[in-house]
């Protein structure tokens, strides 16, 4: 939790079990992560809107190699089920910020910037009108701001997309306040890797 400052929200109340929480999908992780340029094309051959500010994130985005593969378990909860209640946001203390921070807490990790544009690809049936935030750290994209991905399906034409059509998309500012109900990704550590229990794959 080193990297998000000591939150006051009391979370004695929050509802979470991170053995219950729905997942979203098992994604792989390459141990050699891909260029900007390149998650771009995947993106716009997968038929995915990139929006212009999220351009500027794929460029600004530190993706790094790792040791090896990973395979990842995405999980989704609201900022509610962590505690947060319309009062405490109404109040500036649902920052996203805090509400990865509480996660953490919860056991859960952050998601690599990667997951953002490889999540994108690989979920390919998102309900329509689906809005997901990714738990992970905030790139910064100037001196004052830092932004994260986020997941969208669009329920209704559009501008020029389609009912439908996937989008990934820049999420408002690190310090800025969420809704209760808004949904976030987040990684859960895979602690039985010999379980049988199969996610969705899409």
């Amino acid at each position: 939790m080193k990297n998000y400052p000591k939150s006051n929200t009391d979370t004695a109340h929050a509802d979470t079990s991170i053995e219950k929480l729905p997942v979203l999908m098992r994604l792989m992780l390459p141990a050699h992560s891909e260029s900007a340029s390149s998650f771009r094309k995947k993106l716009n051959d997968a038929g995915c809107y990139i929006t212009q500010d999220a351009h500027q994130l794929l460029e600004t985005a530190s993706f790094q190699d790792a040791p090896k593969s990973r395979e990842v378990e995405l999980v989704t909860l609201s900022a509610r089920s962590l505690g947060f209640d319309y009062d405490k946001i109404k109040h500036g203390t649902g920052l996203y910020k805090y509400i990865c921070e509480i996660a953490v807490a919860h056991g859960l990790e952050l998601c690599p910037p990667q997951v953002g544009p490889l999540l994108r690809i690989q979920y390919r049936n998102q309900p329509p009108g689906e809005h997901l935030v990714l738990g992970m750290q905030a790139i910064p994209v100037s001196a004052h701001t830092s932004h994260v991905f986020g997941l969208s399906s669009i329920a209704g034409p559009m501008r020029f997309l389609l009912p439908g059509q996937r989008q990934l998309e820049l999420r408002a500012n690190s310090d800025d306040t969420y809704s209760a109900n808004d949904i976030f990704v987040f990684i859960r550590p895979r602690k039985d890797k010999g379980s049988s229990e199969q996610a969705p794959r899409y």
